[in-house]
């Protein structure tokens, strides 16, 4: 397999430069917190953004946001989330925040979820890793989550995910291996993959899909062959294809004015 380390940075820079992730402090309207938790015997750490309004007497949605691959830090550090497309949706957010913000992190030469091998995937994404199946990270992704649901007041019935690129990818394969858990699922460009034996659990599930005509990482040609397989069995999919734009699709989505709100209010499918 072909490292995951080929990955380019392909994100416009025009989002990133206004985050100013250099900043020594959270976005509006939330406080920063770094979480550390043992798997496997070894100290595992993530980031999270709580609402500055948070307290254990209510019960608050959760988000995850997965980064994509050009996003890999070596630690869950204030550096490390400000620089997520996450921030830009924080920030921008009007009202109080509404949800707390889980950000693991994916490190070393690894995905987020486990893809079987020889998938349907873009050439692309056949030419950076290959047709074996990559290593991942969904044990650590599954022991996050777990951690904030224990230690946070969270309502389980509002645990929803998004990401882009790498991030959006993991979002829909994770999502589609824990449907029972998740509540939403929000993916930005992550149709470099796709497996069709997911169709049928995604169909029970919320799902929006943010796709650019032109990105030849997540083409739209794959994007719209998952739409079509979801809706084929029996699910309604929000898919929202941009002209003229390619991979940076993910600057868009994550200043969507609609798309917190949208993510706080899915539920859980009984």
């Amino acid at each position: 397999m072909k490292s995951i380390f080929n990955l380019v940075k392909v994100f416009s820079t025009s989002l990133m430069s206004r985050l100013d992730p250099s900043k020594s402090l959270p976005p509006k309207g939330v406080n920063y917190e770094k979480i550390s938790f043992s798997l496997k015997g070894l100290e595992r750490t993530a980031a999270l953004f709580l609402p500055e309004n948070y307290t254990p007497s209510k019960k608050w949605p959760l988000i995850v946001y997965l980064h994509g691959g050009g996003e890999r830090f070596s630690e869950a550090t204030l550096r490390f989330a400000n620089h997520q497309l996450i921030r830009g949706a924080i920030d921008h957010y009007e009202k109080d925040f509404p949800a707390v913000v889980l950000l693991p992190l994916c490190m070393g030469d690894k995905i987020w979820a486990h893809i079987p091998a020889k998938p349907i995937q873009t050439n692309w994404r056949l030419n950076t890793l290959g047709t074996e199946s990559a290593p991942n990270v969904s044990d650590y992704l599954t022991e996050s989550i777990q951690y904030v649901l224990k230690n946070y007041h969270i309502d389980q019935s509002k645990v929803s995910l998004t990401g882009h690129s790498m991030g959006g990818e993991g979002a829909m394969r994770y999502g589609a291996q824990h449907s029972n858990k998740i509540s939403a699922i929000a993916a930005s460009a992550g149709s470099a993959v796709i497996v069709p034996s997911d169709a049928p659990k995604l169909a029970k599930m919320n799902i929006w899909m943010y796709q650019g005509s032109d990105d030849h990482i997540s083409t739209n040609a794959l994007a719209r062959q998952n739409v079509k397989a979801i809706q084929d069995a029996g699910g309604k999919v929000i898919y929202k294809e941009l002209e003229d734009v390619g991979h940076e699709v993910g600057e868009n989505f994550f200043l969507d004015p609609n798309l917190i709100d949208w993510l706080v209010t899915q539920r859980l499918h009984s």
